[in-house]
């Protein structure tokens, strides 16, 4: 019984002992949201947040709050916009007449719109899972934050492609049915302008995807001691030092342990 006692005593000073690790704070975690993945929109809306309050100098630990809400909406507006397509797509099918004599191409416009009506339905519910993910978590610490975005990074990235390429299952079909509805010269003048319009698929890139760097509006010189704005158009020898996202930006922080 004594040693049994003894056990237990040594136990209760060990476990006394004991201290947790200090949680990481908020510059840490930045530094975690860089070298942690390829910069996607979650990244960026997220360390934005954490990039505010440590450049106004709040404490530390302080919890994040406008980044996660941003997320929130993005993905309640791809939940919406699934669905949205899913319906059109399933009246494409619902009001179509498919029969023994109907042409390849239509059976390959018919296939093309079931493919998207259920990628559409397993997008909108990706989103909502998202969504629902997002909400359960913002109340967490932020260290329990950026860890779980790094965990789930491709699933939470998944619905933005897919939604996207969805889009393209909604225009190629209809630009083949309109061949037997319409007049021939009247179905080309369609493709041609739908053509035309899927320019907003490379505005998308350019503006989402690709890495956002600029050369800076105006830069300040000193003439006669008085700052003049000279425009970056007109010179010859623009500056290197570009305007890039906070993320992208060089920071310095100590390295921390990957969460």
């Amino acid at each position: 019984m004594r040693f049994l006692l003894g056990l237990f005593t040594i136990a209760a000073f060990v476990g006394s002992t004991v201290t947790l690790a200090a949680p990481h704070t908020n510059l840490e975690l930045m530094n975690a949201l860089v070298n942690g993945g390829r910069r996607q929109y979650q990244d960026i809306m997220v360390y934005n947040d954490l990039h505010s309050m440590v450049s106004a100098g709040a404490p530390p630990h302080k919890a994040m709050s406008s980044g996660l809400e941003g997320l929130m909406n993005v993905y309640d507006r791809l939940y919406s916009y699934g669905f949205s397509l899913a319906g059109y797509q399933f009246i494409g099918l619902a009001v179509s007449s498919i029969n023994a004599s109907i042409s390849w191409t239509d059976q390959l416009a018919f296939f093309l719109l079931s493919c998207g009506f259920v990628m559409s339905c397993f997008s909108a519910l990706l989103s909502f899972c998202m969504y629902e993910y997002i909400c359960g978590i913002r109340n967490e610490t932020n260290e329990f934050i950026i860890a779980g975005m790094n965990a789930y990074r491709p699933w939470l990235f998944l619905p933005h492609p897919l939604l996207l390429f969805n889009t393209s299952l909604f225009i190629i079909p209809f630009n083949i049915l309109i061949h037997s509805m319409l007049l021939p010269y009247f179905a080309i003048a369609m493709n041609i302008i739908s053509c035309a319009l899927c320019g907003g698929f490379y505005i998308h890139r350019r503006m989402i995807v690709d890495k956002q760097e600029y050369t800076p509006v105006s830069h300040v010189s000193d003439i006669l001691g008085d700052p003049v704005e000279e425009t970056l158009i007109e010179n010859d020898n623009p500056p290197t030092n570009l305007l890039k996202r906070n993320i992208n930006s060089v920071i310095s922080v100590s390295n921390v342990s990957e969460l």
